[in-house]
């Protein structure tokens, strides 16, 4: 609740800051004060049935004011009438051809995605601006269209005055497509612009530690930019990575964790690689002391619990079975969503320990919980057959013992 209030603060104060209207007619005073907390109300998605109302009085009170009308074109944008919103925005633009693109701009500072309601106007009228095509090419990157992207980051670089943010824009994307020298180099520019740019500091830093035969060298910048971002793949496996190299065993074992918690398949396989090396150099114990700091035995979300079961498959595979047992056990008792695969894994872990019997009572907890899993299905009935086997083996031989001539 504290992080919202001072979000919503620093909007407050940020809109307070825009540049005051210079026609006389425009909102003043209270009005202005009026308007810019129905501004604050559309962009907080807070917007009232009776803020429609008092932009209606506004309107008929100032109807020269570029910025009622613009205010007044973001509400019923928000709820979905277009044409009437374009209509608004026509009326700003009449009374002064600056401001609509100005505080497009503005909003954009603050947030791309204030500006993504206002972007089918903008793109109509404002085709060729640099700030319209970069937010353009953040909108094909979020729909994964890398290559559109790539156009209109290019055609906002070609534009004049070029939007700073396209620089970041373009070293993400090429760094998203393994581009790194590229990367590295929009990204340096993206600084020149902007010191404090965050995405060009972390592409910057993985770029070089990625690039250089001495990733260590890149461990200050990663490690200042990694807790705000644990969830970026390359961030954390560049730091782990640095570290490892410098032999900083023991600060590897978080920024690992967090890509196996986080990442994609080929940051997670990257992480497990990793958590393998690093078994050999730092002990279970605080490995798994790590594991349950980042994420706690009480958290019952997804990612908590499948962050156990990745690790849990490390352990695994380096024969520490108990270990691996104990973590899939606490997950079950967390999360019950994952049930049926933690049943299952726990019945492997058993099964390599040669608990067969017990092995067998998850495999078929795993089975009834799941009846469409064909893999569920088949490991109980291969588990269910060798448990049968082997009581069928013991009963044999106490025949014979009893009785050597036997044949059954």
């Amino acid at each position: 609740m504290k992080i919202r209030i001072v979000a919503v603060a620093v909007l407050a104060a940020a809109l307070a800051s825009f540049a005051q209207p210079t026609d006389a007619a425009e909102a003043v005073g209270s009005d202005s004060e009026i308007v810019r907390k129905l501004e604050l109300n559309v962009l907080r998605r807070a917007t009232q049935e009776q803020d429609l109302v008092q932009i209606q009085s506004l309107l008929r009170k100032h109807p020269n004011s570029a910025e009622i009308h613009f205010v007044a074109g973001e509400m019923l944008n928000m709820r979905g009438f277009e044409n009437l919103a374009t209509e608004q925005y026509n009326l700003c633009n009449e009374n002064d051809p600056s401001f609509f693109l100005h505080r497009f701009k503005e909003l954009l500072r603050l947030d791309p995605n204030y500006v993504y309601p206002l972007a089918y106007y903008a793109i109509k009228h404002y085709p060729t601006d640099s700030a319209v095509l970069y937010i353009q090419g953040r909108h094909a990157v979020d729909q994964g269209r890398a290559g559109t992207a790539a156009d209109f980051f290019v055609a906002a670089l070609k534009a004049q005055p070029i939007w700073p943010d396209v620089y970041s824009g373009l070293a993400k994307l090429l760094m998203k497509e393994n581009r790194t020298l590229d990367a590295l180099t929009y990204a340096t520019l993206a600084l020149k612009n902007n010191p404090r740019d965050y995405d060009a500091r972390w592409v910057k830093a993985v770029a070089t530690a990625e690039l250089s035969d001495k990733p260590e060298l890149a461990i200050e910048q990663l490690a200042q930019l990694a807790p705000r971002n644990w969830t970026n793949d390359r961030v954390t496996l560049a730091l782990a990575k640095g570290y490892l190299r410098s032999g900083q065993y023991d600060k590897a074992v978080e920024p690992t964790l967090a890509a196996i918690k986080y990442g994609g398949t080929q940051s997670v396989e990257g992480g497990q690689e990793l958590l393998k090396t690093l078994m050999h150099h730092v002990s279970r114990k605080k490995i798994i002391a790590d594991i349950n700091r980042i994420s706690p035995l009480n958290a019952k979300d997804a990612l908590s619990t499948v962050a156990r079961m990745r690790v849990a498959r490390v352990l695994s595979d380096l024969g520490a079975h108990e270990e691996s047992m104990k973590m899939l056990l606490q997950a079950l008792q967390m999360n019950s969503f994952f049930a049926p695969a933690l049943n299952f894994r726990i019945a492997e872990e058993l099964e390599a320990q040669h608990e067969d019997k017990v092995a067998l009572f998850f495999y078929k907890t795993a089975a009834e919980m799941n009846p469409d899993d064909e893999n569920y299905q088949m490991a109980y009935f291969r588990s269910a057959t060798r448990f049968q086997n082997k009581n069928n083996d013991l009963a044999r031989r106490i025949k014979w013992w009893i009785n050597p001539g036997s044949r059954s």
